[in-house]
């Protein structure tokens, strides 16, 4: 009986070094007794040194070929030290008991029955020093008790296979035994989608910050001014004069175009934070930076004017291309009677569908973090997808389910340690950074879902790309056991692409984040609805969010109206849908962060309705006498 830890990485050694290392274990493990008592321990750590089987996942093991060299029982007295080939159909094969992968047949045997895991607790300690034990009993067939407990015999030759399960003990019932009919289920085939990604326009080439963001700026001016003026004509009238700045006359009545400017005392900078070299007073913490005190300001390519009357101070953000109606005072300031923005693009029809078809939305993964409710939840979610969780019709549910997208934000804050890459290694006794760890268990994660279904994975504020917007695709060095499956497609953010002829557009969250801070909206979906009718996905770019310093086109204008507009990282679940002047149909989502609500989201492509799907876990704040939901 061999037990393969899924949380431990075997290091190849040859085969005369397996066998050095492993010898004293078994000799002592597989002496024949007939006494009850554990005649024989061996560790798992040990035994792994043997094996040269690696189990990625918390419940998974799938690897093409797996071999293990091991010694046959003394009982046979061969004397030789075979080099077994594992039967195919222990490929691919996982018990949902625990974390804890049993694989028993790795020695001439038969599989007898399976039964709880339950019944062998005793045999354990713990997962950093795991022991299992060798029992045998007073018949002719050895038994072997572990945890997800497959009972082995030693009476045959043959190689174990799934098909040599035997019916379940006692008329008990158990997730491990095979049914007792001969009928094993039905197998549900997951619907494909046709994909193709359209996130050319955020990948950066090569990279120079040597300019002045002053381009970008002057950009998106040029590529709205168009659009705004047509919208104005189409809001006040046709003959509504659209002046610039400085053609203004005072006191006639026009419309202008421009970039709204914020100035806000409130507003963090530099000269400010270290304001307590000079001896003066720090701005204190704050959540929101907008005050009574602020102001709003319309620039064009040549001049600027402050903007005073019917326009809500406190929800706009600087960045954002509008047109104004008004007329100039004598005071050099401008009334504004009325204003409008970009609204949506033009949409392109989406394809009628014949049957429910779901995308997974899920994001703010926090892997890393030291919440065990969290990757629980997280392992629940995994399961559910790859159908290995629920009842027939669940899953069943579950092959409809086409594409996951995971909205970034994949690993915890708690992994971003400033001091990591300067402090020196003497004065610390953690030799490597938390995200180390954190991108190894992403890595695990990717491989359960990339075997079942076809992934999309978005970088976020905390994972490790670039800082700046567009953040580029992560590296797929990082993964080198999912990105090996064509199904793992690492992407940008942004996110753009057309799924099924769904055209699905969004981001990570910082850019509503960044709006929420200086404005007076709250709801992430208010902001979401707002950056799409200013036809802008980033308008706080580059002044309170980082981005590329761009200068002959802004790639966060919005050309085409999305199906579906998502943002990640959201403190809950929300969706909307939104409806254009010229018929367009927008699914608005904010995706919430699964490691602190354990709720993932749901798009049905032929419907565009969306649906939470909640995984509850035992917590520390929860009561003892709380249940585990899974709600959908």
């Amino acid at each position: 009986m061999i037990l393969v830890s899924s949380r431990m990485k075997p290091k190849p050694r040859s085969l005369l070094t397996k066998i050095s290392l492993a010898f004293p274990y078994f000799a002592n493990s597989f002496s024949i007794s007939s006494s009850e008592t554990p005649v024989g321990r061996f560790p798992t750590n040990s035994l792994l040194r043997c094996v040269n089987v690696f189990s990625p996942g918390f419940l998974k093991l799938s690897i093409s070929s797996v071999k293990a060299s091991l010694i046959r029982h003394c009982s046979m007295g061969s004397g030789c030290w075979p080099l077994v080939l594992v039967p195919p159909a222990f490929f691919g094969s996982a018990w949902p008991r625990g974390p804890w992968f049993c694989w028993g047949p790795l020695f001439p045997c038969i599989i007898r029955d399976t039964f709880g895991a339950e019944r062998h607790k005793q045999s354990f300690t713990n997962t950093h020093t795991l022991y299992g034990q060798w029992r045998t009993k007073s018949d002719q067939n050895g038994e072997a008790c572990c945890r997800d407990g497959i009972v082995t015999s030693s009476a045959s030759d043959n190689a174990a296979m799934f098909s040599d399960l035997s019916v379940q003990k006692q008329g008990s019932e158990t997730l491990l035994c095979r049914p007792a009919s001969e009928d094993q289920g039905p197998v549900f085939e997951r619907t494909s989608l046709s994909f193709s990604p359209c996130s050319q326009l955020y990948t950066v080439g090569e990279r120079s910050f040597s300019r002045q963001y002053a381009h970008i700026y002057a950009a998106r001016l040029m590529q709205m001014r168009p659009l705004l003026s047509e919208r104005a004509q189409q809001k006040w009238g046709s003959d509504v004069l659209v002046r610039k700045l400085c053609d203004l006359q005072t006191g006639e009545q026009c419309c202008i175009v421009g970039t709204l400017f914020k100035r806000m005392d409130l507003q963090p900078s530099i000269l400010k934070e270290i304001s307590e070299e000079h001896n003066l007073l720090p701005q204190p913490t704050r959540v929101k930076f907008i005050s009574e005190a602020d102001e709003l300001i319309l620039e064009d390519e040549l001049q600027r004017i402050k903007l005073e009357g019917k326009i809500d101070r406190d929800r706009c953000v600087t960045g954002s291309i509008i047109a104004i109606y008004g007329a100039e005072r004598n005071d050099g300031k401008f009334t504004v009677e009325d204003f409008c923005t970009a609204d949506l693009p033009l949409q392109t029809a989406r394809s009628a569908l014949s049957s429910d078809r779901f995308v997974l939305l899920a994001s703010g993964l926090g892997l890393g973090s030291t919440r065990a409710d969290s990757m629980l939840g997280l392992q629940l979610l995994v399961d559910m997808v790859t159908g290995q969780l629920g009842d027939q019709g669940e899953q069943s549910g579950a092959a409809t389910i086409s594409r996951v997208l995971l909205a970034g934000n994949l690993l915890s804050q708690s992994t971003q340690d400033k001091d990591a890459s300067t402090k020196a290694k003497y004065l610390t006794k953690k030799t490597q950074a938390g995200s180390v760890e954190a991108i190894r268990l992403l890595d695990e994660l990717l491989l359960q879902l990339v075997e079942s279904v076809p992934v999309d994975v978005m970088p976020g504020q905390y994972d490790p790309t670039n800082y700046t917007l567009p953040q580029q695709a992560l590296h797929r060095c990082m993964f080198p056991l999912s990105s090996v499956y064509p199904t793992l497609h690492l992407a940008s953010n942004p996110y753009q692409a057309d799924i099924d002829g769904v055209r699905f557009l969004g981001t990570s969250g910082q850019n509503v984040a960044d709006i929420q801070r200086y404005s007076s909206m709250e709801s992430h979906l208010e902001i979401l609805e707002e950056t799409l009718r200013l036809r802008h996905l980033a308008p706080t770019a580059p002044d309170t969010l980082g981005c590329y310093p761009f200068y002959q086109k802004d790639p966060f204008i919005l050309e085409e109206c999305p199906h579906v507009y998502f943002s990640g990282s959201a403190p809950t679940f929300g969706s909307k849908l939104v409806r254009g002047a010229d018929g367009q149909e927008v699914l608005l989502v904010t995706v919430p962060e699964f490691s602190s609500t354990q709720t993932a989201c749901l798009v049905n492509l032929r419907t565009l309705e969306c649906e939470p799907v909640r995984f509850s876990a035992f917590s520390a704040e929860d009561d003892e006498e709380s249940e585990m939901n899974i709600s959908h």
